[in-house]
This record gives C-alpha cells, structure tokens and sequence, in this order.
C-alpha cells in the first residue's frame, strides 16, 4: 500500500506515517484490524491518509477510501499529536475532531503516537517541590 513516497519529506504527518508502515510490525496494535481514513482540513485543502491496521501491520495511503472510522481534523492537531505535544482522546472529549464509525481503533491508533516530550524544568527542582 506505499503510496506515501511523493508526500513531502518536511511533512511531519507524511514522516511519521511513512515509519510506521517502514517500521513492520507494532505490538501496540497487535489485536487489532481496520481501517482509517484521516482527513486534514486546512491551508484551503484537504489531505487523506489512508491507515490500515492488520493485527500489528501498519499500512499507509495518501488518499481517501473506505474505513471503518473516519476522523475529520485540522491538518496543525494531527501535525501536533505526531510530535507528542496533542493527545487524539483529548481532542476528541473537547470536540476538536469529529469521529464518524469507529471510535475504538482510533483509539487503539492513539497507542502508536509519541508521548509528550520531556519536561524541559532546567532547574534542578521537580514539579510541585520548592
């Protein structure tokens, strides 16, 4: 299903994708199977990414298709979530993605994206103490 290659390599969306499909087999998603269809809405186009998750394969389209759950977001959130610095269950509670089918592997998706980074407290002290 590699068709992401002609997606821009600055593209923080087009990187992450494409090393989760490069990356082989996930175990964070290993009982699962399905497909999602990411929309990115924004800059005045709409971008689909196609991910298709078969028991710990991960496979990657640059287009739309049929899924089994579609989440309409802003191409910036999803750009932010690949980094760590967004959670897809936060967005979804403050109502800033819409989810049509099936919320549950989006969920199980949200396993393969990076925590938050690090504290960057330069400090010394931990959060809380004085």
């Amino acid at each position: 299903m590699k068709s992401v290659s002609g997606a821009l390599s600055s593209d923080p969306t087009a990187s992450f994708l494409q090393g989760l499909e490069e990356a082989g087999y996930h175990p964070l998603v290993a009982q699962a199977s399905g497909t999602i269809m990411f929309e990115l809405t924004g800059l005045g186009v709409d971008d689909h990414w196609l991910v298709t998750i078969d028991k710990g394969s991960v496979g990657i389209a640059n287009r739309p298709g049929p899924a089994d759950a579609i989440v309409r977001m802003r191409r910036e959130l999803f750009a932010s979530a690949v980094r760590g610095h967004s959670n897809l269950w936060t967005a979804v509670l403050r109502n800033d993605l819409e989810v049509e089918g099936d919320l549950h592997l989006v969920m199980v998706f949200q396993r393969l994206l990076p925590g938050p980074p690090p504290d960057r407290n330069t400090t010394g002290v931990r959060s809380g103490e004085r």
